[in-house]
């Protein structure tokens, strides 16, 4: 049982680099904030299923969970309490549906970090419109000048930062979601950025890239060494916003494919916690079609072996009369049903041909009886609040509707 005193030295411990207090946290503080996560989180989703809205919920269980990462326990601490105190408010609910005071839509966020990438999905919809913002965000403000932008990746860059290396790759992770597609698209409509910015984000991706492994990571400090650790989301994300217009991409293929374990069916990185993932598959699809005309013959032909593996035991499951489309990940129903979807689309299976062979598998059901198949569940979830969700609805209809015009 946890004590006052255990708490009381918890809050203390924030960021300490000290070994013990190190091991302390990892023994006391983090499975204690960890059963609070694990309470709330059911709570959050009752919420949802009964069509209340949770979206600050969401933002400050995001947060939290990330303070724990960070061993930031006094903060964790209190977004919880926050959370807690908010979910039966529909004021504070409806907060991140509306631009807060520095005109971000991340109100329920404390971490710029997170307000950047919660604000994006919206900046999109207005850029899509050639909308300005309602409000002006000043909140970009904070990364507007090279050396601003700069020095917000340099700390999570910085190995000696205090911070946990996962609690910096969440960072850098959601930095890299919201940042890119901002400078590389000239968004929002509203804002104008420092000209020098684009090169100056390109110049840190580049910088940043590991020589040994194409991939992108976060470093550790072990004494006088560093070490680093890559992280496949960050690679999938810089890869994919940058549309393949990366250096290494035959080195990023080859590393990936090189990693099977031999208890596993699929490469590693298809796996959450032993259990495959659509999601993680789609990243690393993604990955290696942007990849493929550059890879050598023999990379060719080992990316069509796991592609073909992969996508014959999805489709299986897929088609099994009670499949329930629950995925690892930790993602939601929705967003799993959306990446089984997507991971399809990444293959080209609903595409006349596949881009990575020249013969299709005659064992393989139909495009038309999967799309069917996904579409019956999609129909029997809740569409309008979830963008991924509903962008994985366009695409089965209009496969549908492309079908039936070509008969």
């Amino acid at each position: 049982m946890t004590t006052e005193n255990d708490l009381a030295r918890c809050a203390r411990s924030n960021n300490n680099t000290d070994s013990s207090e190190n091991e302390f946290y990892g023994t006391v503080c983090e499975p204690y904030l960890e059963t609070e996560r694990d309470r709330l989180g059911p709570v959050i989703d009752s919420f949802a299923r009964k069509g209340k809205n949770v979206s600050c919920a969401k933002q400050q269980f995001t947060e939290a969970k990330w303070y724990i990462k960070a061993h930031m326990f006094s903060r964790a601490l209190d977004t919880f309490k926050e959370l807690e105190r908010d979910l039966n408010s529909e004021a504070a609910q409806n907060k991140p549906l509306l631009q807060d005071d520095v005109g971000s839509y991340g109100a329920c966020f404390h971490e710029w970090f997170f307000k950047v990438d919660a604000s994006l999905d919206t900046i999109w919809r207005f850029t899509h419109n050639k909308q300005p913002l309602p409000v002006y965000p000043k909140f970009l403000d904070e990364v507007d000048s090279p050396e601003k932008l700069k020095k917000m990746f340099g700390y999570y860059l910085n190995p000696s930062n205090g911070l946990e290396p996962r609690a910096n790759a969440k960072a850098l992770n959601s930095l890299v979601t919201g940042l890119v597609p901002l400078l590389y698209r000239n968004m929002p409509v509203s804002y104008k950025w420092h000209p020098e910015l684009e090169k100056t984000m390109k110049g840190i991706i580049d910088d940043w890239q590991d020589k040994n492994t194409g991939l992108w990571g976060v470093k550790e400090k072990k004494g006088d060494q560093e070490i680093f650790f890559s992280n496949f989301s960050i690679t999938f994300h810089i890869v994919n916003l940058r549309q393949g217009d990366v250096n290494h991409l035959p080195q990023i293929a080859d590393t990936l494919l090189k990693e099977k374990s031999r208890d596993h069916a699929f490469l590693d990185w298809c796996y959450e916690d032993d259990r495959f993932s659509h999601h993680h598959a789609y990243d690393i699809v993604t990955i290696l079609r942007y990849a493929w005309p550059k890879l050598s013959p023999e990379v060719q032909k080992k990316t069509q072996q796991e592609i073909k593996s992969m996508l014959a035991y999805s489709l299986d499951r897929i088609m099994q009369e009670k499949y329930d489309f629950d995925d690892a990940n930790g993602d939601e129903i929705n967003e799993s049903v959306a990446y089984h979807v997507f991971f399809l689309e990444a293959t080209g299976f609903f595409e006349s041909n596949l881009w990575w062979t020249d013969t299709k598998d005659p064992q393989m059901p139909r495009p038309v009886d999967v799309a069917k198949k996904i579409m019956a569940k999609i129909d029997n979830l809740n569409t309008k609040s979830d963008l991924e969700l509903s962008n994985a609805a366009k695409i089965l209809l209009n496969f549908l509707r492309d079908a039936t015009v070509s008969k």
